[in-house]
């Protein structure tokens, strides 16, 4: 199966198979640089942002997961256009998301902003401790126990900006602050994944200049980064995708020191082994700069055998939009790939 969309049946989506979505209503334009957060209450997809050549975008798109109905919503306040920012929604304070940085075509960003999906308002909160400088920096996974991870980011164009501090934003007394560091802090980058999990921070990949990088580095609990060396591990990449699922950090895509790419790999978080994972199915088009995120579909997707006990309606897949090739072409399609 190819595409999949809400008259699908159950057997007909598999584990590792990517699938093209065809949600219905309207639909947000091509573009990269945008993000896309999940909010796991309502089972919607959030997409805030981003640009194309010609454009640069303010809106906000809802994907409706239990039906496929995107539809663009009509939001209070002035949030001001951008790409290459990132965004979050705490866990257990659903219907929130919180948007920091990026860039216009003036100049880069170190603004905070609040949009609430179920008042349906943006609102641009006041700048509070040792506040990031100006910086693109596009992640939508670093944030655990309360707090929201910055590490480097961009510049201007391929350079990163010149900072190896970790910052922390606390998001109940909504202050930023520099994480005291031990050990060797990576390199300067932009382009990279900052993924938290339990007590640690991840940072993978990302360039600098011309330079690509595929080096692993954690921040433990008390603020000591330690390099990874791993016998196999991912090529060279930055401008990839990262999400979570379970003991797993999966990696797709980016850009590489030949192109595009469009191979998966996972981490095991207990081992700190990679894992490349095999897809088959409707593979997408080789891309960068895209949105990605792990989301739960209705369980009727699945194969009988696999839907579990119906007090358990739902399904992990990665979620997959829009990006582009080397080339410069830019996709409006979305993805998804179930991961069990």
């Amino acid at each position: 199966m190819s595409t999949m969309n809400v008259d699908s049946k159950p057997g007909e989506i598999k584990a590792n198979v990517w699938c093209q979505l065809k949600p219905s209503g309207n639909l947000p334009d091509s573009r990269v640089g945008h993000t896309v957060v999940y909010y796991k209450k309502e089972r919607k997809v959030v997409i805030i942002g981003g640009a194309t050549p010609d454009s640069l975008y303010n809106d906000v798109w809802v994907l409706n997961l239990n039906t496929l109905l995107c539809e663009k919503l009509d939001l209070a306040g002035n949030f001001e256009a951008r790409y290459e920012h990132s965004a979050f929604m705490p866990e257990d304070d659903e219907g929130r998301v919180w948007v920091f940085g990026g860039a216009n075509t003036q100049e880069n960003k170190n603004d905070l902003w609040e949009v609430n999906i179920d008042k349906l308002e943006w609102e641009k909160l006041p700048e509070s401790g040792d506040v990031p400088s100006q910086r693109t920096f596009h992640t939508t996974t670093s944030k655990v126990d309360k707090k929201f991870f910055v590490f480097s980011g961009g510049a201007k164009q391929v350079e990163a900006i010149d900072d190896i501090n970790m910052y922390q934003l606390d998001l109940v007394s909504k202050e930023w602050s520099i994480v005291p560091y031990k050990g060797q802090s990576p390199k300067p980058r932009q382009g990279h994944v900052l993924v938290a999990v339990d007590d640690k921070v991840f940072c993978h990949g990302g360039m600098c200049g011309a330079e690509l990088f595929d080096d692993l580095h954690v921040m433990s609990s008390d603020g000591t980064w330690t390099s990874i060396e791993c016998e196999r591990r991912p090529s060279k990449r930055a401008a990839h995708g990262a999400a979570v699922h379970n003991k797993y950090i999966y990696i797709y895509g980016g850009l590489g020191d030949s192109g595009a790419l469009t191979d998966m790999w996972r981490l095991c978080i207990d081992t700190l082994e990679w894992e490349e994972v095999i897809t088959t199915g409707c593979v997408p088009q080789r891309r960068l700069d895209f949105s990605l995120t792990l989301v739960e579909l209705p369980s009727r997707f699945m194969k009988e055998k696999d839907r579990g006990d119906e007090s358990e309606p739902s399904h992990p897949f990665l979620f997959l939009h829009g990006g582009m090739n080397e080339t410069g072409h830019i996709f409006d399609d979305f993805y998804v790939m179930s991961l069990i």
